[in-house]
């Protein structure tokens, strides 16, 4: 059901391009629900959660600067979430969270003026969260893509050295990538965060790309993985599709997008034909951005929500594409907890054309997964309605360091069946909320309950009430 509907009537004048509008979710005041940071191209601005319902008012007088894409975490260990924000034409920035609805902008050395998604995670082995940006280019819509700043950059990292943010510089075996989302997923099961890029325009510049981390920071290309592909990569989230614990991967994609499983040694295979989906049956979705896997009717099953959105300039010719005139409507593709997927009919949210990003949260507090869309003249939310069954909604109290727990491992066990998400937020151009919700089907409880923590602290609880679950560090 949509609940908000923000259109560029009710948002200040674009000061930069529109392509990239990004959304934030998490409890930025410290009140226990899930807020909104809107980052828009005239101005970015926070949509309060009063009681249930978002309080935009903000949105005509931003009092946050102009922002492209948003990642949230917090970074300095004091309790509460900051954002790093990138901007079209300017550097990146971070804003500090201040307490009392209060954010302090900082600028982000080496940071470029070109963002696609960003992604925090401990990447170095010291506890604490780094962060790596993906870089795309400026001009999406230019056909002579020679031109200099057509170019990506490629994905840079930092490090987080005591709560502040160290430029590390570039990752060299994606120099010049176009990277829309930088995922970090642990692909060969060692224990630490490696790093898939998902990387437009693939044949002219860098295919996707699973890049092995060493344990410290360092990272080497994955050999004969099975999912360096040359395509025009704009998402690339981590779920567990047929219920193995291994990571797997959703790539979208200009024309038919990518399944790709997981076989446990850093290495996938492509089981798009073997699923039997192709964006052709829906008639007129072939242009895939943002997605993200969570479980949209508690069955227990991962799911997949994606949003689409038509290439070209506002009022521009998209004939070079072969998108002319076209209407793209987002999309659910429910699991079936054995591996498959299928298109929900109908289309349970979305009905506009130029979508981009797509961030989860729970903004009642029914425990009930629901959903923010940008797109490039708009922002919409949506909430879940309709009689679902229970769940189990996990947050989870890290170390100081890392205090929501981003890159653990956590699987509910649930009549007979294990179910497993990571803590990772990012996505393209967006952030979700930090928790994570599992339905339990027919079921009134779970068995049992893991959580793998990023250092390999584990911690168990059997007997597990549908409800709302705080896992602490111990």
């Amino acid at each position: 059901m949509e609940v908000l509907a923000l259109t560029e009537d009710d948002l200040p004048p674009r000061l930069v391009d529109p392509s990239r509008p990004g959304v934030g979710v998490g409890d930025l005041d410290g009140d226990g629900d899930d807020d909104v940071l809107f980052a828009w191209g005239g101005g970015s601005f926070i949509g309060w959660n009063e009681a249930g319902t978002l309080d935009v008012s903000g949105a005509a007088k931003p009092e946050l600067p102009h922002g492209a894409s948003v990642s949230l975490a917090d970074i300095d260990g004091d309790g509460d979430l900051d954002a790093w924000l990138g901007r079209m034409g300017e550097a990146d920035a971070l804003l500090r969270n201040a307490g009392e609805r209060r954010f302090v902008q900082e600028p982000l050395e080496g940071g470029e003026p070109s963002p696609g998604g960003a992604a925090f995670g401990d990447l170095d082995g010291d506890g604490d969260l780094d962060l790596v940006v993906g870089r795309a280019p400026d001009r999406l819509d230019e056909v002579d893509f020679g031109a200099e700043d057509a170019i990506g950059t490629g994905v840079a990292l930092w490090w987080n050295e005591d709560g502040s943010l160290v430029h590390a510089g570039e990752v060299a075996d994606l120099a010049g990538s176009l990277t829309w989302q930088p995922s970090l997923l642990d692909a060969d099961g060692d224990g630490d965060l490696d790093l898939f890029a998902a990387n437009d325009f693939g044949a002219l510049f860098v295919p996707t790309r699973l890049l092995l981390n060493d344990g410290a920071g360092g990272f080497v290309p994955a050999e004969d993985c099975g999912c360096e592909l040359e395509r025009y990569g704009m998402a690339a989230p981590v779920g567990d599709l047929d219920g193995d614990a291994l990571p797997d991967l959703w790539l979208s994609d200009l024309g038919e997008s990518r399944v790709l499983q997981n076989l446990g040694d850093a290495s996938f295979v492509d089981v798009t034909l073997g699923l039997g989906l192709s964006w052709d049956d829906t008639g007129t979705a072939r242009a895939a951005w943002g997605a993200r896997w969570f479980d949209a009717n508690r069955d227990g099953c991962i799911d997949l929500g994606v949003v689409l959105g038509q290439l070209g300039s506002p009022g521009g010719d998209d004939s070079a594409w072969g998108l002319a005139g076209d209407v793209q409507r987002d999309e659910l593709l429910l699991g079936d907890c054995g591996g498959g997927l299928s298109f929900a009919d109908p289309r349970p949210f979305g009905d506009r054309h130029r979508a981009r990003a797509l961030a989860t949260g729970d903004f009642d507090g029914d425990g009930r997964e629901d959903l923010v869309v940008a797109g490039k003249h708009f922002f919409t939310v949506y909430v879940a309605d309709g009689g679902c069954p229970a769940g189990v909604t996990v947050a989870i109290e890290g170390p100081a360091e890392n205090p929501s727990g981003i890159g653990a491992q956590v699987t509910l066990e649930s009549g007979g069946a294990a179910s497993t998400q990571w803590m990772l937020p990012a996505g393209t151009l967006a952030s979700s909320a930090h928790r994570l919700v599992f339905g339990l089907g027919a079921e009134a409880s779970a068995e049992r309950l893991d959580v793998r923590f990023p250092d390999g602290t584990t911690w168990c609880q059997r007997g597990v009430p549908a409800g709302p679950v705080v896992v602490p560090y111990e």
